[in-house]
């Protein structure tokens, strides 16, 4: 049913050509549609489900769970058997089961994960989508709770029993953009103790209000120890807070809703002892373990020496900057090939490329190659180098994987993690040299190393060599490298390199001591259940579930970063953790804009801050909420060279002008004139901001487009006639119970909600 803004406004376009409403975007399939990373392996013969009867357990899940048929031959079903990836005891195998149904318009596509031994539903999910619908709406139309009820409501259905032994987790992290859809996880409780990495979660699509994915993680038959003996509480809390250890980081910081705002960087403080603060119940012994795994972790490093010698090379051989042209670059690239890889290649295509380069998001310019391994017996034999145009450096090496459609056999690894980081060391030395005193070249390594039978338990091998700048480490920026444990070769490489940083100097910080409490006061210390190795020396994989001391964060829904300065609790994207909320959400209980205000909250769009519902909106917050409207959608432009004509006491170096660059930038107002940013917007005024953010400004200058003959229409400014009829048509604007507009009355907070929801409609 088409909206009733669409059917006026088709009328309209008899009148008038305009552009198209800006909230708007292609439906894609990405969304919601859980990625399989399942390493293809020969479990099938020890299968007690077969592939016929795992088929069918797929049929009715889809069925009964979405409503979708499926047919053999009109769905383009790909059944695969995996191995697991999971931390669990058991070392059971999958059914991965795809479909894809093609009705024309209407596209249907699901995945499914069965455990080949219990039949167990693991993963599951679908997503249907109309290809010819492009009205798709930025925001959800149900609330959190109401995503939540339908989550729970599902899970009833599907997994009771787990359902009703699970324990609800708030995630404290942003929203990201341009996300419409609720995802809800559950940690796995026995005796009323959280089982670490055991879980349920489930999403939910925010327009349809739909279940769309479900995965579960659930370790059968555990054998639980008694809690007699253990240590209290209070003991094994401070036990592990004696261990953690809080280390400074520097972090990109940005809007979560509009990137291109608070581009900085941030020093924090943040939990560098994740494998040295899980306690062992009984003993109090530090355990020293890779949480999911339940192995051993260990350190390894090279010396000064070592890194003095790799640094000398690179004095002695210099290195020119200078723009390359394809044959240059080409020439690096087979050298730096040649070093790799010590073997013969073809070079097969070439082309230009960018790369958006450290936290401030330069752009890179790279000139991109796509070789082949000659005489390879290898499925993945297509790879790319990138070279960077300006100075010649290595940006970038990527295998493209891809699963085989055969079985594949479990493999003896010819690369241990020790021997990978070896070999990470030389790559680096080889390709980055004048980088070796610059990055952390301490990597903590999982101990496998007395695994000897073929079931090898890591098939990647992967190493992040993080920038360090005046001795810290500098997130985002580093050298990261992956290897393949099965064939001992590099498989992709990465170098991301901010050409200037800007980094605050570490005076007048808080302790790490302070910032172990702020950390620790929203990272509860608890008693949980661990699978962890049952004897680090023994020659085999087997786990026993202990209980420990440690701290629940295997799904970071807490407090991620300390901010150095304030002590303030930092979610992962450098923003503060908004406390605000139970005053907002006092503030607008039963309102009747309760939902609209909770849905715009959620979505970034409305500041839970100092909000006060019948409170009046300055220009500056109101042009913030609708570019944060605006930048919902995925083709906003940018704006770092936008020069404006503006006249305005704000400063040009600030966010606040960032904020104008991008109301300029979407037409929300013209790069002319005068903006004062504390002064109050008018009914009248915002007409005209909400329809320029619509793009029906053309339309709002037609003054005898609409019939409206409000009472008090003589008040309207002569210019603003058409924008007022037209606001109020498309229900973004109303009358009161006399008929009034009041066009010069200071429009409300409430009235901002409903307006700037029933644009989004």
């Amino acid at each position: 049913m088409k909206s009733k803004k669409i059917i006026i406004l088709t009328v309209i376009t008899a009148i008038i050509t305009y552009s198209k409403p800006i909230i708007v975007r292609a439906a894609t399939n990405s969304a919601n549609t859980l990625s399989s990373t399942y390493a293809v392996n020969s479990t099938q013969s020890a299968a007690k489900i077969s592939k016929d009867r795992a088929k069918q357990i797929a049929k009715d899940a889809f069925k009964n769970y979405f409503d979708i048929t499926i047919n053999d031959s009109t769905s383009n079903l790909r059944i695969d058997s995996r191995s697991s990836d999971f931390s669990g005891q058991g070392a059971n195998g999958y059914w991965s089961i795809s479909f894809n149904i093609d009705n024309g318009s209407n596209q249907s596509n699901g995945f499914i994960l069965i455990d080949q031994i219990t039949g167990r539903i693991i993963n599951l999910s679908s997503y249907t989508y109309n290809i010819q619908d492009s009205g798709i709406k930025p925001v959800s139309n149900i609330t959190e709770d109401e995503a939540k009820a339908t989550a729970e409501a599902f899970l009833l259905k599907i997994a009771p029993e787990e359902f009703k032994t699970s324990k609800f987790l708030k995630d404290n992290q942003a929203k990201a953009i341009n996300n419409q859809n609720f995802n809800f996880f559950y940690n796995r409780l026995d005796n009323n103790i959280p089982v670490y990495g055991d879980h349920i979660s489930v999403g939910v699509d925010g327009l349809t209000g739909k279940v769309t994915s479900y995965s579960i993680q659930w370790t059968d038959n555990l054998n639980l120890p008694s809690k007699d003996g253990i240590i209290d509480e209070k003991k094994g809390a401070d036990l592990v807070g004696e261990n953690t250890k809080m280390s400074l980081f520097y972090i990109p910081s940005s809007d979560t809703l509009n990137p291109q705002i608070e581009k900085e960087t941030k020093l924090v403080y943040s939990n560098n002892s994740d494998d040295s603060n899980t306690i062992d119940a009984k003993t109090g012994e530090v355990l020293n373990i890779d949480k999911l795994t339940g192995k051993k972790v260990k350190s390894k490093d090279i010396t000064a020496e070592q890194k003095e010698e790799i640094y000398k090379n690179y004095k002695a051989a210099g290195k020119s900057e200078k723009t390359l042209s394809n044959d240059e670059a080409e020439e690096i690239a087979k050298e730096k090939l040649k070093l790799l890889y010590n073997k013969d290649f073809t070079i097969v295509s070439s082309g230009y490329g960018t790369r958006s380069s450290g936290i401030n998001g330069n752009i890179v310019r790279t000139l991109d190659f796509s070789f082949n391994i000659n005489n390879s017996s290898d499925d993945n034999n297509n790879h790319q180098i990138c070279i960077n145009s300006s100075n010649g450096e290595v940006v970038d090496i990527y295998t493209f994987n891809r699963f085989s459609n055969d079985n594949e056999e479990k493999f003896e690894p010819k690369l241990t993690s020790e021997q990978a980081y070896d070999k990470a060391i030389q790559i680096i030395s080889k390709l980055y040299p004048e980088k070796i005193k610059e990055i952390k070249t301490e990597q903590k390594i999982i101990d496998f190393s007395n695994i000897t039978s073929t079931s090898y338990p890591q098939s990647n091998i992967g190493f992040n060599f993080q920038r360090i700048v005046n001795g810290i480490p500098y997130k985002n920026d580093g050298v990261n490298l992956n290897f393949s444990a099965k064939t001992g070769e590099l498989l992709n490489l990465n170098c991301n390199w901010e050409h200037s940083v800007s980094a605050p100097a570490t005076s007048n910080i808080i302790s790490s001591d302070n910032a172990k409490k702020a950390f620790l006061s929203n990272n509860i210390p608890e008693l949980m259940y661990m699978l962890i190795s049952k004897d680090i020396d023994s020659k085999n994989s087997e786990k026993e579930t202990k209980l420990v001391y440690s701290i629940n964060n295997s799904y970071y829904f807490n407090s991620t970063y300390i901010d150095a300065f304030s002590g303030k609790l930092l979610n992962y994207y450098g923003q503060e953790i908004d406390d605000n909320l139970n005053d907002f959400q006092s503030a607008i209980k039963g309102s009747t804009v309760e939902k609209e205000a909770t849905i715009l909250a959620s979505n970034g769009i409305l500041d839970t801050k100092d909000f006060k519902l019948e409170g009046n909106i300055t220009k500056l917050q109101f042009i913030k909420m609708l570019t944060n409207v605006k930048n919902l959608d995925r083709y906003y432009g940018n704006t770092d060279t936008m020069d404006l004509k503006i006249s305005t006491t704000i400063a040009k170096d600030s966010a606040d002008y960032k904020y104008l660059q991008l109301a300029v930038n979407a037409g929300i107002i013209d790069n002319s004139g005068e903006f004062k940013p504390s002064d109050l917007v008018t009914r009248e005024e915002a007409s005209i901001y909400l329809v320029k953010l619509l793009h029906y400004d053309k339309i709002g200058k037609l003054k005898d487009a609409f019939n409206f003959q409000p009472t008090d229409k003589s008040f309207i400014s002569s210019d603003y006639v058409g924008y007022v009829s037209l606001a109020k048509t498309l229900d973004l604007i109303d009358v009161d119970s006399n008929n009034n507009i009041r066009p010069k009355d200071n429009i409300t907070m409430k009235e901002v909600i409903k307006a700037i929801y029933n644009t989004l409609q």
